[in-house]
């Protein structure tokens, strides 16, 4: 599936993650491309990231940004982090 601006919710309001941002969302992107979860985003999780980029038709950037999140986890705007976190705790 491929997002475009119009396809993606207007009221996205999660933090754009990148290389040396750290912190629970990035344990749960690690969590969700089934990589080392650290809560930091390094080498290691910006080449995974560009990796599923590049599987979903994605501008490979290496950052997660509005459209990546929702290819990721989906376009539940009103899902909140802590719901997402606590999902991927159940199933990791």
């Amino acid at each position: 599936m491929v997002f475009t601006e119009q396809s993606a919710p207007s009221s996205f309001t999660r933090s754009t993650l990148r290389r040396g941002s750290e912190g629970p969302e990035v344990a749960d992107l690690q969590r969700k491309l089934q990589i080392h979860a650290d809560s930091v985003f390094g080498e290691t999780t910006q080449a995974a990231v560009m990796k599923f980029h590049l599987a979903h038709g994605l501008k490979a950037d290496g950052i997660v940004s509005e459209k990546t999140h929702l290819a990721l986890f989906g376009s539940g705007d009103r899902q909140t982090w802590t719901e997402i976190q606590g999902e991927r705790i159940n199933h990791v």
